[in-house]
């Protein structure tokens, strides 16, 4: 699995790709929606699942001594490499921000907080979910998967941060960083690691088996 790994990471990623994540850079323009500096995650996604396509990895990966679930567990890897790049990048930027008193009176909507940050993970779950399923129902066919995946991503991350903003309005404020209702935000950023959790494990499974009836 390491080899494999290893193979991915030098035959397929494309070290530039990564420099998407640091479109979470946007944080730090005044008065702009921080949640969508989070939205370029799947850029990636486009160019190197392209240029596999191109060059038939999963038909050369498959001769090798490996099994399919091996396949689908590195494919995952490489996704969640890019997910948390970004989450990584954005993390960075967000408590440098935190920390600069200047945009206390620039900020618009939501503050990059816990609660952010978990309806992000949720979202790239569900996105991974319905995109692995549907590349891996042929091993090649990644193009319509990964709009849906999108689409789902977008649905996803609406229905999850409207009630945040829905909240307060009831004077329940998750958006901001005091220290009021921090623990709130922590809980919630704990059950997005769970659901993340879960749903990535359920991608790999569901994918796995359909990975396995795929006539390459």
């Amino acid at each position: 699995m390491k080899a494999l790994i290893y193979k991915e990471l030098k035959l397929v990623t494309l070290p530039l790709t990564f420099l998407f994540a640091l479109f979470t850079i946007l944080i730090f323009i005044p008065n702009y929606p921080v949640e969508v500096s989070f939205l370029y995650f799947f850029m990636p996604f486009q160019v190197i699942f392209a240029s596999a396509n191109g060059n038939k990895d999963i038909e050369f990966t498959s001769i090798l001594p490996i099994t399919k679930k091996q396949i689908v567990m590195s494919k995952l890897f490489v996704i969640l490499l890019y997910e948390f790049a970004t989450i990584f990048c954005g993390l960075i930027f967000s408590i440098i921000r935190n920390n600069i008193s200047f945009y206390n009176d620039f900020t618009v909507g939501i503050y990059p907080n816990a609660v952010l940050f978990g309806v992000v993970l949720m979202s790239y779950s569900l996105y991974n979910f319905i995109f692995l399923r549907g590349f891996f129902k042929t091993g090649y066919k990644w193009g319509i998967p990964h709009l849906y995946g999108i689409l789902i991503f977008f649905i996803a991350f609406v229905i999850l941060i409207t009630p945040i903003y829905i909240l307060n309005n009831f004077n329940f404020n998750l958006m901001n960083l005091d220290s009021e209702n921090r623990i709130y935000r922590i809980i919630f950023f704990g059950i997005s690691i769970l659901i993340f959790t879960l749903i990535n494990y359920l991608a790999y499974n569901s994918s796995k088996k359909r990975f396995i009836g795929a006539d390459l």
